[in-house]
């Protein structure tokens, strides 16, 4: 398919996401090329602008671009998945093997890409919005949890949990605004599995 709805005032007709270098002024002004929400998506932005970049305007490029970031979103909730999983087993239910983790890993992450409500989010390319920012929220949620089970083991994981709120939940909201929900999630998981 070709740009439809808001695909064409958002990168078609964004003359300053078609840009022609690398250069910092380039990218000053594709990072405040946004025309949504209160931040202007500036990571959004300048996927769209490096896209733009290395393809053209060519729809197939973003579609496939899109593509990739849904397969690595898939990745990261297999791993969020199997860390939480694991950590609940940890703490509260020992009897639930390896394999009996893995098949439902498996199971949600095939689920959830496969379902056909995340077709919009590949084939829309403005969507692009929202699927960067889940997948920072899910790495995010993931690099938190590896750090908390780390420090159930006695070992440092203080890193992982800063990277959680200092790197992913930034790239997360600059994406698209709902990402600054992480925080809520890291505290919904820190109250469920690991109880402070």
């Amino acid at each position: 398919g070709t740009f439809i709805f808001d695909d064409v005032v958002n990168i078609v007709d964004n003359d300053r996401l078609h840009i022609k270098d690398l250069s910092l002024q380039s990218i000053e002004g594709v990072v405040g090329s946004g025309l949504s929400g209160p931040l202007k998506r500036p990571i959004s932005m300048l996927s769209f602008a490096l896209n733009y970049y290395t393809t053209g305007l060519d729809a197939f490029y973003f579609k496939l671009t899109n593509l990739i970031i849904h397969i690595f979103a898939g990745i990261s909730l297999f791993v969020l998945t199997l860390q939480l999983l694991s950590a609940y087993r940890e703490r509260h239910a020992n009897n639930v093997t390896d394999g009996q983790i893995t098949a439902v890993c498996l199971a949600v992450t095939a689920a959830w890409l496969l379902h056909p409500l995340n077709l919009t989010g590949v084939l829309y390319v403005v969507q692009r919005m929202t699927a960067l920012s889940g997948l920072f929220v899910l790495l995010g949620t993931a690099c938190y949890v590896f750090g908390r089970r780390r420090m159930n083991l006695g070992l440092s994981g203080i890193g992982y949990i800063l990277a959680s709120v200092l790197l992913f939940t930034p790239l997360a909201t600059l994406s698209k605004e709902n990402g600054a929900l992480l925080l809520l999630y890291l505290l919904i998981v820190e109250f469920s599995i690991f109880r402070f």
